[in-house]
């Protein structure tokens, strides 16, 4: 089964900044069976956005992608059955993947959509964990309990046990040791060999080299080359221009080189690098001449039978020999080799070799650049009063004149500070509209008796809706305030503006602490939640919503859930104490300040001359 994109553009949630910026830009990529691609770019290149959108966890604002004849998404907006069974993904973190108590439990759950048998789920439980290599001893672990390794192995134990065709795995060998790394290794290669295809996206170019059959640079959302592993390794510049750090095998070959010791090809593994050294070794040798010093003749022969020992070790037997070797050349190769970012200068003239990938950083430019920083480079203090300003006029108005110079002003301030598309994209926003439908239609409902008969009064349902609506502007605004506002700005402000009560002795540090850790802890309820969600969709292969979990899951996942957030909490508890955080005192250090610009006060005056001008128009409405 193979894998075709065309044009796939990918867009981030309406709600959030730089929406108009694309996450994937046209990607036009093929993927055969019985292969193995390595996706490489540097951290925001879009390598995993790429692993989603052919899980079908993210829906796609423009192109195509099918598994054979099997198109992913169908034209009801969903995920087709069958493409979505071809897929298992391993996410980047494996706590973002993983939710149950214990381990059978993650296992069994992953072959819920498979429905099989008690006898037949023991037995792909026990293979599950054996091509991982944990023993079965583990199942009835608390997954919580884990170490971050073995998060992982089982983590992939989870996408493997359900047999999916194609593989899609995340940063795999984060956490691991180079002992955990080979058989992960082994069990991709037989994958491959059995038909089934690998799409690996990872920054360790090292291990993932030497078995990929393709390679696929990134940057910025946008393919930037594809190439083989053994030309990516001889063209060292194409990584430098996707940003992508070298791997040991170039470095090594351009530590060699810079010495006077060229080795020809650059070799992707150890084997091929010690043969490589010791045919140069050996052409050296032949190469003193026989009057020459016995001792450089000895000590030539020598390194050459040391580089072809190690070419004959096995593979099991090198292990820690090879990490350690690598390690030295890297540190070797650090001093030879030029400086990276020369490399990464694209050559004179037009660029013709990224033109796709130069469009896609345009577009990303020119999003940002519609966005502004103006708004938040305000003081949060000077935004609060203002905000405090036009909700107070907001709330004045009484009549229809007044609410629709409200809201017109309320677009106007959203257009100005790039939060339509925050506006519009928002969950709370669009309940509230359906809150005020329902309660103007509950309001205007006349019930006449004998005969019975049903209908609805404008003139209560007007009133309801003109009530409810100064409330969803003030919503609106609040949400403005919000998306201007990160959580480090909001405290000092909080901070400065409580201060002056400390010398009542109130504790406004801690209070303000406290507030925040509230704030902080509705945000990663909502991130547990899409979590969850997105658990549904990769491993449950049902379709919900993104940050929706479905009724018959709630009594699965509540548990979880708890467990989760209470994790979190102790969490950040042992790093609050471990900076200097006690319940006496919210802050070690000295509080930062704030100072007020000559902006800030502007955005004040401006608060306040709005707020008589929509007193006057509610005085007139009102008249």
């Amino acid at each position: 089964m193979s894998i075709r994109m065309r044009g796939v553009t990918v867009r981030p949630p309406r709600h959030q900044a730089l929406a108009d910026r694309p996450l994937l830009h046209r990607i036009d990529a093929a993927f055969e069976a019985g292969t193995m691609t390595l996706l490489a770019g540097k951290s925001g290149a879009g390598k995993s956005t790429l692993l989603h959108a052919l899980a079908g966890l993210i829906p796609l604002a423009e192109g195509d992608i099918r598994y054979d004849d099997i198109p992913l998404w169908t034209e009801q907006r969903r995920t087709h059955p069958q493409a979505a069974a071809s897929v298992g993904i391993a996410f980047q973190y494996p706590e973002r993947q993983l939710f149950a108590e214990s381990v059978r439990k993650e296992l069994a759950y992953s072959l819920r959509p498979l429905r099989p048998s008690r006898q037949d789920k023991e037995r792909m439980i026990e293979e599950a964990l054996r091509a991982v290599h944990l023993p079965p001893s583990m199942l009835d672990e608390p997954v919580l309990t884990l170490s971050e390794g073995t998060k992982r192995k089982v983590a992939f134990a989870a996408t493997v046990i359900a047999e999916p065709r194609w593989l899609l795995l995340d940063e795999p060998t984060s956490g691991m040791d180079s002992e955990g790394i080979q058989p992960l290794l082994r069990m991709l290669q037989a994958h491959c060999a059995a038909g089934g295809g690998v799409i690996v996206a990872s920054h360790d170019l090292e291990a993932f080299l030497p078995l990929a059959d393709r390679v696929v640079l990134l940057k910025d959302g946008a393919v930037a080359a594809e190439l083989t592993p053994q030309q990516c390794c001889d063209a060292p510049e194409l990584l430098a221009r996707a940003e992508v750090g070298w791997p040991e095998q170039v470095r090594l070959t351009a530590a060699l080189l810079a010495q006077g010791f060229p080795i020809g090809r650059c070799p992707l593994t150890p084997e091929d690098a010690a043969a490589a050294i010791a045919a140069g070794l050996r052409a050296k040798q032949a190469a003193v001449p026989a009057d020459a010093a016995p001792l450089q003749a000895a000590g030539v022969a020598a390194a050459a039978a040391t580089a072809e020992a190690v070419a004959a070790m096995p593979a099991a037997a090198r292990g820690a020999a090879e990490h350690t070797a690598a390690a030295g050349s890297a540190s070797e190769a650090a001093s030879s080799l030029p400086d990276i970012r020369e490399a990464a200068s694209p050559p004179d003239g037009d660029g013709h070799d990224a033109p796709v990938l130069d469009s896609a950083i345009a577009y990303g430019s020119r999003a940002a650049e519609r966005a502004g920083p103006t708004v938040r480079e305000l003081h949060p203090i000077a935004k609060w009063i203002s905000y405090i300003c036009l909700s107070a006029g907001v709330l004045l108005q009484q009549g229809w004149t007044g609410l629709g110079a409200a809201a017109a002003l309320c677009t106007i301030i959203a257009a100005a500070s790039g939060g339509s598309r925050l506006i519009l994209g928002s969950k709370a926003l669009r309940f509230f509209a359906v809150f005020i439908v329902i309660s103007a239609l509950l309001s205007g409902l006349r019930i006449d008796t004998g005969p019975l008969q049903l209908g609805i009064e404008a003139g209560p349902a007007l009133v309801t809706v003109k009530l409810l609506l100064r409330y969803l502007l003030i919503m609106a605004l609040g949400l403005l305030l919000m998306a201007s506002i990160d959580e480090r700005h909001m405290q000092t402000a909080l901070e400065q503006a409580l201060r002056p009560l400390e010398r009542f002795k109130f504790p406004s540090r801690l209070v303000t602490f406290t507030a925040m850790l509230m704030y902080r802890f509705v945000t990663m309820f909502q991130q547990e939640i899409e979590r969850l969600s997105l658990i549904v969709t990769a491993r449950g292969k049902a379709y919900v919503k993104p940050g929706t979990i479905r009724l018959r899951d709630v009594r699965l996942f509540f548990i979880p859930l708890l467990l989760s957030m209470m994790k979190h909490a102790e969490d950040l508890a042992f790093a609050l104490e471990a900076r200097g955080y006690t319940t006496k005192s919210a802050a070690a250090s000295q509080a930062e300040t704030v100072s007020f610009q000559r902006r800030d006060w502007l955005a004040v005056v401006a608060g306040f001359a709005l707020l008589i001008m929509l007193w006057g128009v509610g005085i007139v409405d009102g008249v």
